[in-house]
């Protein structure tokens, strides 16, 4: 069985090779290199403020959210 070109596979089905051949150590590198090239998530405290172009974002798919401070009253 031939080995797949790892270059060429999107992340996704890189991911999906490397947690099925486990024990594919350059794939496996390879994955975690383009994942620490990708920027980092950032995460919000309960007391942070949404960014408005996540704000946006959110209108924009149609989901509703409630900001700090709303009330159903």
């Amino acid at each position: 069985m031939s080995r797949p070109d790892l270059e060429q596979m999107t992340d996704k089905q890189l991911r999906a090779y490397v947690l099925a051949n486990r024990q594919d150590a350059e794939a496996f590198y390879l994955y975690v290199e383009r994942m620490r090239q990708k920027p980092p998530i950032a995460v919000l405290g309960p007391d942070d403020p949404l960014p408005p172009e996540l704000i946006k974002r959110l209108e924009a798919e149609g989901r509703k959210f409630r900001s700090r401070g709303d009330t159903d009253e």
